[in-house]
């Protein structure tokens, strides 16, 4: 990850695995930029899953109208999200489309 990066939560999902979703400001861009990995941290409080199958005690259900949820989609849609790796790219992507019913 890029200096200055933090991990900001893990993003279980049901057909694509598990995501860490990190973050940081760039004074390039002025804005925030996520950054999509497999790399995750065991951070119980912020982890969530899009499959409620695997909700628990540690593990929090996403609805997409969660806030968390549509500041993923508007950074995706204002091109803010980079990736680890195309495999990771390609793994996410198909997770944003389902996302936004495509």
């Amino acid at each position: 990850m890029p200096e200055g990066c933090g991990y900001s939560y893990t993003l279980d999902t049901e057909e694509s695995g598990v995501f860490g979703v990190w973050s940081n400001f760039s004074r390039e861009e002025e804005t925030l930029i996520y950054r999509i990995s497999r790399r995750v941290k065991n951070i119980q409080q912020r982890s969530y899953t899009l499959n409620y199958r695997n909700v628990d005690k540690d593990m929090i259900y996403l609805k997409k109208s969660d806030n968390i949820l549509a500041a993923l989609i508007r950074a995706y849609r204002t091109g803010r999200i980079r990736f680890d790796t195309r495999q990771v790219k390609a793994d996410f992507l198909a997770v944003i489309g389902t996302l936004l019913g495509k």
